[in-house]
């Protein structure tokens, strides 16, 4: 079902990268709001004041370009100078010859350049009106940014950091993100998406019930997502440029939903009705802005950041990508009668990551391991080992990503439901689980015969030592014949 859709979700990334690089000469400069407090971005306004905007993906994406213009530039601006204070301060990686392939210590802190490029899209948002909205939905006046969100990213920098500076242990790093997953939890960022759910099989819940496991659901997607972008942070510009494609994805189903909404308000001149079923057009522009501020940054960090790189995210970046990932992909959950259909595809968006997250457990589970101890055995090592060079292994599952932004973008297309969506995402972790069990089944038995092979090499060396030490003692003995003549006797007889 979904590979004709294939070309027109490519279509749809290439339009989104492209077409924002045409002049701007035209088009008039973002004004500012009248009023907003520190949880508001700005007040709505409405179409017929807007004349050059158009309600179309690209439109919308343009009319936010400012978000995306400050995150680069600011993560451009500031990620020599974090390389800089990194050197100065020993804050470096440096090379195992085991599962990192750098060659010599390289600066770490690039995570923090890509949290203040972030945070100046998100700045710039502050100043802006957001999109045009149909006159009629006059008693939406602001559009709510989550300070949930920014409150966490804050708490996963300062674990990141601790980490790469002085090697925190796994716990505390879990412990962090659990604190910035209950912190969502505070603002319904998450809860909305078990209660979607629910209403989707027809389900009546508890709302205390539908509190807890939506705050479960929070936790395992922060834990989750920190760690899958984290595992995936091991070649040059791997991590950001995986991630970086992903919020493509991410920006053009944003960019569906806000038009969706659009229309359904316009064609039934009935604002709070959408409401009713499950929408919040008020969250639109935030997904949009999260969506470009992270593009913005990490384009930004990806030019010291490729291979060679002069400079590492660490964990302070893997865990905020893997954090600001998980918070949007929660916001979709407020989209009017197909929240949990854009969850799901924006997870399938965000595939990559999960996949080889996936695959590590399982296999580290076959192997009897810890989930969260290190090997060599993620796709990007086993690419390597395959004889491609770094570059040729990052841009391999670059397109194997935009592989899977396009999968879940197509799901988002008319006509395609809930179910079909939930029949992608079995298939894939199906096949995920499959693929993972038939590799570690595989790698433990290649290395129980290594083991075998080692242990008779082992045998077979200490018998040929054995062998030769009782050969040479055999030499060195001397035979009765060799002793002499007798010593005689002045008597002529024997002594």
């Amino acid at each position: 079902m979904t590979a004709p859709l294939l070309p027109y979700s490519l279509a749809l990334i290439a339009q989104s990268l492209i077409e924002p690089v045409v002049a701007v000469a035209d088009l008039s400069p973002i004004s500012a709001s009248s009023s907003f407090s520190s949880s508001f971005i700005a007040q709505t306004t409405h179409a017929d004041a807007h004349p050059e905007f158009s309600m179309s993906l690209f439109g919308i994406i343009w009319y936010y370009r400012w978000v995306f213009v400050a995150a680069l530039a600011f993560s451009l601006l500031s990620t020599p100078i974090l390389r800089s204070l990194a050197i100065s301060n020993n804050i470096v990686d440096r090379p195992d010859e085991v599962r990192k392939h750098h060659r010599k210590p390289i600066a770490y802190l690039g995570g923090v350049a890509i949290f203040f490029g972030w945070l100046a899209g998100i700045a710039v948002s502050l100043s802006m009106t957001p999109h045009p909205t149909p006159e009629h939905i006059s008693p939406i006046t602001h559009v709510a940014f989550p300070t949930a969100i920014l409150i966490g990213a804050i708490i996963i920098v300062i674990v990141g950091l601790l980490d790469d500076i002085y090697a925190i242990s796994p716990r505390v790093k879990v412990g962090g993100q659990m604190l910035a997953a209950a912190w969502l939890a505070t603002q319904d960022v998450g809860q909305k998406l078990a209660f979607e759910f629910f209403r989707a099989g027809g389900i009546d819940t508890d709302p205390t019930f539908t509190y807890i496991l939506g705050a479960a659901i929070i936790a395992i997607f922060v834990i989750g997502g920190c760690n899958a972008v984290n595992l995936l942070d091991g070649l040059d510009g791997l991590a950001a440029g995986v991630t970086a494609i992903a919020c493509v994805g991410f920006l053009i189903l944003a960019g569906l939903v806000a038009i969706q909404h659009y229309d359904f308000i316009s064609q039934t001149n009935i604002s709070h009705h959408i409401y009713a079923i499950g929408g919040d057009p008020v969250s639109d522009p935030v997904r949009i802005v999260m969506g470009l501020a992270l593009i913005g940054a990490l384009l930004g960090f990806l030019v010291y950041n490729f291979n060679p790189a002069s400079i590492f995210m660490g964990d302070t970046g893997s865990l905020l990508l893997g954090f600001l990932a998980i918070s949007t992909i929660l916001l979709f959950a407020h989209t009017a009668e197909s929240g949990p259909r854009f969850v799901v595809a924006s997870l399938v968006v965000f595939g990559l990551p999960i996949t080889d997250t996936l695959l590590a457990i399982i296999r580290r589970t076959i192997h009897g391991h810890g989930i969260l101890s290190p090997d060599n055995q993620h796709l990007h090592h086993k690419l390597i080992r395959m004889g491609l060079s770094v570059k040729q292994a990052v841009i391999t599952l670059y397109i194997a990503g935009i592989g899977f932004a396009a999968l879940g973008c197509s799901l988002s297309l008319p006509g395609v439901r809930l179910r079909h969506a939930m029949i992608v995402l079995g298939i894939w972790l199906f096949a995920t689980f499959c693929l993972g069990v038939i590799m570690g089944i595989r790698r433990k038995r290649a290395l129980a015969s290594s083991h075998q092979a080692k242990l008779a090499q082992t045998q077979a060396n200490l018998a040929k030592a054995a062998k030769t030490a009782q050969a040479s003692a055999s030499a060195n003995a001397l035979p009765p014949s060799s002793v002499g003549p007798d010593i005689l006797s002045p008597t002529g007889k024997s002594a």
